[in-house]
């Protein structure tokens, strides 16, 4: 005698593996049966099984920011990379949808750095490009934070800010500041860095420098 029987699963879920291109494909079954079980709907097995991602929950950076000659008005320089954010589900998977608002900021700030450009950001498909950032202090070990309301945030991993090539020389008096006024005949010292247009100094210049001035100068070091 046949008998027809009916197994019927419910709160079946399935979780998408991070990192991994969400996938479709027919569903199948496994193991061993006393009995022949035929799929309901023949060449696609037991039903199809499309994977979608999730709601956005949290930021990540699918491009990092890398090391960066400095930027400023007088010399402008873009962050290169250049920085990108996804928004992603919990699971890490991208999420194409979406137009939020992203910004971007300065995480940790080795030397006072100012973060210029277009910090603000609105999303396409879930993707913000910070294509005219830059960073005028050369320092060590920068990174950025990107934030976007109710999701978690981003830090990049961290990169530096260095000098550009010798634009000019900046004549302090010893210790730093203005020279100011000087009594005449008396010795006084000073202090010449070669910087870039940012004005940073560029440390790995090397190279006599001459001082002249509209008055006379004696000899010295």
């Amino acid at each position: 005698m046949n008998r027809l029987c009916t197994i019927a699963y419910a709160g079946i879920q399935v979780r998408p593996i991070s990192g991994s291109p969400l996938a479709g494909g027919v569903i199948t079954k496994s193991g061993k049966s006393a009995y022949t079980v035929t799929p309901k709907l023949g060449t696609d097995g037991y039903g199809r099984l499309t994977e979608v991602e999730g709601a956005a929950s949290a930021l990540a950076f699918s491009t990092q920011p890398f090391n960066t000659i400095a930027g400023c008005t007088a010399s402008p320089r873009s962050l290169s990379g250049p920085p990108t954010v996804q928004a992603e589900d919990q699971f890490g998977n991208p999420v194409g949808a979406g137009s939020q608002s992203i910004s971007m900021a300065i995480g940790v700030n080795p030397a006072g750095g100012l973060l210029a450009g277009t910090t603000d950001v609105i999303a396409s498909a879930g993707i913000a490009v910070f294509s005219a950032l830059s960073i005028d202090n050369i320092g060590t070990g920068y990174t950025l934070v990107a934030s976007s309301t109710g999701l978690t945030s981003a830090t990049s991993a961290a990169f530096d800010i260095t000098s550009d090539t010798v634009n000019g020389f900046v004549v302090e008096a010893l210790g730093g500041g203005d020279i100011g006024s000087q009594t005449q005949g008396a010795a006084f010292n000073i202090t010449v860095t070669a910087v870039d247009a940012c004005l940073n100094a560029v440390t790995s210049y090397v190279s006599n420098v001459t001082i002249s001035s509209s008055c006379t100068l004696s000899s010295g070091n």
